[in-house]
């Protein structure tokens, strides 16, 4: 008997520089104890052996030793549903198990696993064709059984996300509506009804007029339609792709049985744009979904016991496996309301439901926990997972890490953890979401709030938007303020650091002529022309870039402040460009790489060298140290050793 257990990891170069996917590796271990003693039971007389087939279903069936493989195929095909006609295999311990031999003779031990496969191919040639007339195609009519949920009838979409980590995926037998959007070029055009009529009844057609906003961050161009998918938890656009002639799918159930048939669609999912947000760690959303989860899951088991007969009541260290997170007074505080913790006539503690509380029905079950819900916590939990591996424990918001970042000695290697540090937490999903929902939940009126390019572009090559906020501006210091105070109102320019109304005529004459202005020219000025042609100037070289005198320029330069509408202006232009990007990227076939691959493979090598070189044993130690510095929020001592602070 062997079984998979995780074997230590060693990385290659290309491995250390793709540090944030690495791949897993497998070894079967014996268990020497287990294998030694299961090899003492006999091998002959009756014994119990456990059928599965490569689907995950299994079986057990009692068997004598001496039972041919043909005999115990029998027996199985009852339970696995296959035709003995049906070519099948069964392996034991690797090796494949002859059907004129008996179990003994082939040295089966009881209890044993053996492996059922099946060799036979079904094809579907109809697998497209919709149900008739008298049978829904769409829910609650249609997939009222988790049977039903299969890909062996019915149109097939396969689709791939260009996001490596999504910030919210469905789970099994949840909806999505595909969903085309067309752009009017004129009141009159008539090519949105054409696409109506021509979509097969897959999916909607929505047709916006030309004064319409894009239901997406970039624009639809006037005359174009964009295809998109929408659930109640996000919008992404899609975009579709040839499927090769040679390409099939291969459809296995859950009792092994194989099948093949046409793939209908094959569509590449552009970047999400959520519409709930991800749970955060420690918010009052969090302990909100797992008490309610709680309670459906009592509720749930309390009428599984009412219809057996049974008194409603649940085990409390069953309880306490299902929710190992939660204490027991926590339980005790939750629970008070529906249920008694009492001790059973064989000395377990059991949750009784109290006589006269009501079941909610299933309806309000499912409003108490949503898929939605679902959805937005194991997301939560695969952000948490990426930290931890990541080294990050203790952090999850990046709140507050500026001031921990600012008390860092000024070193390279503490400057880099911590930048690293803050750059994960600034792309938690949890983040990304909250800052994407609460920046467009008034018709995309704060979308300059959003950094759009940067370190949340999940393409990390311009084709995604970042949904980090903005750094906000740095609180103008208390001497500022005095010495605004002091000054007074309208005494500097904006933009500069001087007074241009106290430069003197002979100043302002000096400051004119290093602008090569003629002196011709400035003897017939006054004084306050000169000075507005010096802030003129001043502003026009500074904006141009050219270099003259800083004495000239920054002095004297008037800075160009921006307003809301152009910041507002300029970030839906930079929203357009991506999206282009994204929509020429993803539309393409194959794509032409920016890159070559041994380019690529050289930028990696180089890599990786570094970080061999830079984190060797003593720089890890380090590492670790400013990371548990940081959760901490105190100043790193580098010279004392690890876990202790300077006196």
């Amino acid at each position: 008997m062997s079984v998979l257990v995780v074997k230590q990891l060693l990385f290659c170069s290309k491995d250390i520089a793709n540090f944030h996917r690495p791949k897993a590796s497998w070894y079967p271990h014996d268990i020497e104890v287990p294998f030694k003693e299961q090899g003492k039971l006999a091998t002959h007389g009756p014994m119990k052996i456990i059928m599965k087939s490569l689907g995950g279903k299994g079986s057990k069936l009692h068997v004598d030793a001496e039972e041919t493989i043909a005999s115990l195929k029998a027996k199985a095909s009852k339970k696995l549903d296959f035709k003995l006609s049906e070519p099948v295999k069964i392996f034991y311990s690797g090796r494949e198990l002859e059907d004129n031999k008996s179990i003994a003779e082939q040295n089966v031990h009881p209890n044993s696993v053996l492996h059922l496969i099946r060799t036979k191919i079904h094809p579907l040639p109809r697998a497209q064709k919709l149900p008739g007339e008298n049978k829904s195609l769409r829910p609650p009519g249609a997939f009222k059984k988790k049977s039903d949920l299969s890909v062996k009838d019915g149109h097939v979409f396969l689709m791939e996300y260009c996001e490596e980590r999504p910030l919210l995926l469905g789970n099994a037998g949840m909806g999505a509506r595909l969903c085309t959007y067309y752009q009017k070029s004129a009141p009159g055009d008539q090519t949105g009804n054409l696409l109506r009529n021509g979509n097969n009844g897959l999916g909607s057609v929505v047709i916006l007029d030309p004064a319409d906003k894009s239901p997406f961050l970039g624009d639809i161009k006037p005359g174009s339609s964009q295809s998109c998918l929408e659930t109640n938890m996000y919008r992404a656009p899609i975009f579709q792709h040839k499927v090769s002639s040679t390409d099939y799918l291969l459809v296995r159930s859950s009792k092994g049985k194989l099948s093949i048939r046409r793939i209908d669609r094959i569509d590449v999912v552009g970047q999400q744009e959520p519409h709930i947000e991800v749970m955060s760690p420690g918010s009052k959303g969090v302990q909100f979904y797992i008490m309610n989860r709680l309670l459906v899951y009592m509720y749930r088991e309390f009428r599984a016991a009412e219809k057996r007969g049974l008194r409603p009541s649940i085990r409390a260290d069953e309880l306490f496996s299902q929710f190992p997170s939660l204490s027991e007074a926590f339980l005790r505080k939750r629970l008070k309301n529906c249920a008694d913790l009492q001790r059973g006539s064989n000395g377990h503690f059991l949750w009784v439901m109290k006589r006269n509380f009501r079941i909610p029905s299933e309806e309000e079950l499912r409003r108490m926990v949503t898929p939605e819900n679902v959805c937005a916590y194991e997301s939560m939990q695969a952000g948490l997972y990426r930290l931890k591996r990541l080294g990050i424990t203790r952090l999850t918001h990046p709140t507050g890490l500026s001031s921990a970042m600012n008390q860092l000695p000024d070193e390279a290697i503490a400057l880099a953890a911590a930048s690293h540090i803050e750059r994960e937490l600034q792309i938690t999903p949890w983040n990304l979401s909250s800052n994407f929902v609460s920046c467009t939940n008034q018709d995309r009126e704060n979308i300059e709030r959003l950094e759009i390019t940067g370190v949340g572009d999940p393409s990390g090559r311009g084709l995604g938007f970042s949904y980090v906020r903005t750094t906000p501006k740095a609180p103008i210091s208390n001497s500022v303020v005095k010495k605004k105070t002091v000054v007074g109102k309208g005494s500097t320019v904006t933009g500069t650091d001087a007074d241009l109304r106290r430069l003197s005529m002979e100043a302002a004459r000096e400051l004119l002529l290093k602008f090569n202005v003629p002196e011709e020219q400035i003897a017939k000025q006054t004084r306050w022309h000169r000075i507005a042609l010096i802030r003129k100037l001043s502003s026009e070289q500074a904006a141009s870039g050219v270099k003259v005198d800083p004495t000239t320029v920054s002095k004297f330069a008037r800075g160009q402040r921006m307003s809301f509408l152009q910041l507002q202006q300029q970030t839906r232009e930079k929203c357009q460009e991506i999206w282009d990007r994204q929509v020429q990227s993803l539309c393409s076939g194959d794509g032409e790489e920016n890159e070559s691959e041994s380019e690529a493979n050289s930028d990696l090598d180089s890599f990786a060298g570094d970080l061999e070189n830079l984190l060797d044993a003593e720089e890890v130690r380090r590492v670790k140290r400013i990371i548990m510095s940081l959760s901490r929020g105190r100043r790193v001592n580098e010279k004392a050793p690890i876990g202790r602070r300077r006196n």
